[in-house]
């Protein structure tokens, strides 16, 4: 279970950490059915109560002049995996899950409800050879959505295959094709190859390609995570979205003696959205419908690792550019962070004892309104102590105490039903946890 009480960390009078009950059971059963056949069953059943809005209204009776915002998750699934070993190197495996997941939603002018269902099943046989491998399976997925103005029933049936084959230079070469059949949507077919290439003991390539697809899917929410919205309903004539990516990787790793060790590894990346979906607000309406433009995601990330006895230091930086190109303009999306850096420092004080620092930087982001956001940079600290069966560590996050709240308001007037500016940076301001672990 979890208990969280409402904070008002930047005393503008509204929480920026909700007010949160929660309770969880997820009991897993794992039985033998005979020498060769290993089964997995498991049952899982939460609910979350959220409340956030004004800190005088939350524990209030119902008042339309003081905002509040309520949502209450029930969620139950359950899920069962099965192997079954035909011979050495050839296995059957079938795996499945089904979850309903209702949503309850009030403020104070209003309630709506929705009640989400997924099925899942998967069957596929794999042989595990000395120079390839091969898979053959078939799915199916499921979705169904009721209430809160939107009504579906998404259902997709396909068919897989993936042949990876090993050689001294080439120690992975992997083929793939999937082909998946929605009844309103249409078909998919979707190749995808990857390739490892050793060139020598200390430097390795590796390359892939592949494609994906997205059916129209009121269940989703569509635009950048500051302003993410759910549709209602689906214009006519609104396509599945279709992707094409590609990565290129090299990594190089040298030893120094006996006590230190560098890795090295740089990824170039690309992807390319066709016919992406997005919505509109037409009257009461949000309608979804696919964007007129084709939207190009590119860029590198690198990544360095250094290691000395004890210590290791971490260091990566990320580039990313996602442009919407549309009647020969480009238009970078929305609070996306073209650069972005990762650093961590950690060392082995004694036997029992560790330490570590992490920082990580995001850099600029654009607004809706081509303005920009600033960069931001965030700390976290933890030290640790383990003997014998015990595992203690203090942990302390966002020590430096950057938040969107000290450099511009997020609520708007008016009281009854404010605004809420996209958020870009963190709100909930310093954490501090102890986590304790005992094995037995």
């Amino acid at each position: 279970g979890i208990a969280q009480e409402a904070i008002d960390v930047d005393g503008d009078g509204y929480s920026d950490i909700p007010k949160i009950r929660g309770y969880q059971l997820h009991p897993q059963l794992f039985f033998d059915a005979g020498k060769r056949t290993h089964v997995r069953t498991g049952l899982w059943w939460q609910r979350e109560d959220r409340t956030g809005g004004e800190i005088g209204a939350i524990d209030a009776p119902v008042d339309t002049a003081h905002y509040f915002g309520f949502q209450r998750g029930d969620r139950l699934s359950g899920d069962v995996l099965l192997e079954h070993t035909l011979k050495p190197g050839s296995t059957i495996t079938v795996k499945g899950s089904a979850n309903g997941y209702t949503q309850e939603a009030r403020d104070n002018f209003g309630a709506a409800q929705r009640h989400q269902s997924n099925r899942f099943t998967e069957a596929f046989w794999s042989r595990h050879a000395e120079r390839h491998d091969l898979v053959l399976g078939a799915s199916y997925v499921g979705t169904g959505l009721r209430g809160d103005g939107a009504d579906q029933e998404l259902t997709t049936v396909g068919a897989f295959g993936q042949l990876a084959l090993h050689r001294k230079r080439w120690p992975e070469i992997d083929l793939g094709l999937r082909v998946d059949h929605n009844a309103q949507y249409g078909t998919q077919v979707l190749p995808a190859v990857a390739a490892l290439y050793k060139v020598s003991d200390a430097f390795t390539l590796r390359a892939n390609a592949g494609t994906g697809y997205q059916w129209p899917d009121l269940s989703k929410g569509y635009g950048p995570v500051a302003s993410a919205a759910t549709a209602t309903r689906i214009a006519d004539g609104t396509v599945a979205e279709r992707s094409t990516g590609a990565t290129v990787e090299w990594t190089w790793k040298k030893r120094f003696g006996e006590e230190t060790t560098l890795f090295v590894d740089q990824t170039f990346f690309g992807t390319v959205i066709s016919d992406p979906l997005g919505t509109t607000t037409t009257g009461t309406d949000v309608v979804l419908g696919n964007v007129a433009a084709s939207r190009f995601t590119r860029g590198f990330d690198n990544y360095v690792r250094l290691k000395h006895r004890d210590t290791e230091l971490y260091v990566g930086y990320t580039f990313t550019l996602p442009e919407d190109r549309a009647s020969g303009s480009n238009t970078t999306i929305a609070y996306t962070p073209l650069h972005r850096m990762a650093m961590t420092l950690s060392h082995e004080l004694t036997e029992h004892w560790r330490a570590g620092i992490e920082a990580a930087y995001n850099g600029q982001q654009q607004r809706f309104d081509g303005t920009s956001t600033r960069d931001q940079w965030f700390v976290a600290a933890m030290i640790g102590y383990r003997t014998g069966q015990w595992n203690i560590v203090l942990n302390g996050e966002n020590v430096t105490d950057t938040r969107q709240t000290r450099w511009e308001p997020i609520v708007f007037p008016p009281t009854s039903r404010p605004r809420f500016a996209p958020l870009w940076a963190p709100i909930e301001g310093r954490v501090v946890n102890l986590s304790v672990l005992w094995k037995f």
